[in-house]
């Protein structure tokens, strides 16, 4: 699954402000796939442009990964 988010950057490609868990919880939901948060083993906040590859557990001892694009916007 991947989930894509825009978000202000500058010229550079530094990031202003992140992504959070809980962001990547609701652009989940709204492709209909419920996940809670404390679901997502990798909780930190993506401050970069690119591609991450974060860690859901699924069930016990069943873990998925989930790709987040995070694309710069310089308005």
């Amino acid at each position: 699954t991947v989930v894509t988010f825009t978000v202000k950057s500058g010229k550079e490609g530094r990031v202003f402000g992140s992504v959070s868990t809980k962001q990547i919880v609701e652009a989940l939901n709204k492709q209909g796939i419920i996940i809670e948060k404390r679901k997502i083993i990798d909780t930190e906040p993506i401050h970069s442009l690119g591609t991450t590859r974060i860690k859901v557990e699924l069930h016990k001892n069943v873990i998925g990964t989930i790709v987040v694009k995070v694309l710069g916007s310089e308005n």
